[in-house]
């Protein structure tokens, strides 16, 4: 990629991540910088990037982390999270929506609920994402105002 119009040359409203190696940890490269600003720009105004990673155990839980971090990087707009039905600190699924624009979290039920209706999907989209919340990132401690009185 690398052009204005999207690493493929077409814009679109919505890009899924889900892939998984064979511990389903997600591969550092699909969450890399790289692999995020070709992602970006392959999203039309307003889009958003849904990416489904496995939770539980260290090795997920880093690579949630780490997509996490990048998303945050790449999309100033906000990353949110929702972890899907049924899933435990153990293990299930977290969804990671990132816009590229401003998006307000109760708009996402409406969202779902038009994409639901508009691709016949055959679930609730909708009551999936009821429990999203923002991610919020800490920044990184001042080092300056340690030094300071």
């Amino acid at each position: 990629g690398g052009d204005d119009d999207g690493a493929l040359g077409a814009r679109y409203d919505c890009v899924f991540i889900d892939i998984f190696d064979g511990g389903n940890v997600c591969p550092p490269a699909f969450y890399g910088d790289a692999f995020l600003r070709d992602a970006r720009r392959a999203l039309a105004p307003g889009g958003v990037l849904v990416h489904n990673l496995h939770i539980g155990g260290r090795a997920r839980g880093r690579a949630l982390e780490a997509a996490e971090d990048a998303l945050d990087r790449h999309f100033p707009h906000g990353v949110f999270r929702v972890d899907a039905l049924g899933s435990s600190a153990f293990s299930g699924n977290a969804l990671l929506l990132a816009c590229t624009a401003p998006l307000e979290r109760a708009r996402f039920h409406e969202h779902a609920a038009r994409a639901a209706e508009r691709w016949g999907l055959r679930f609730d989209a909708a009551r999936r994402v009821r429990g999203l919340r923002r991610v919020v990132r800490e920044a990184p401690p001042d080092p300056a105002a340690a030094t300071q009185p």
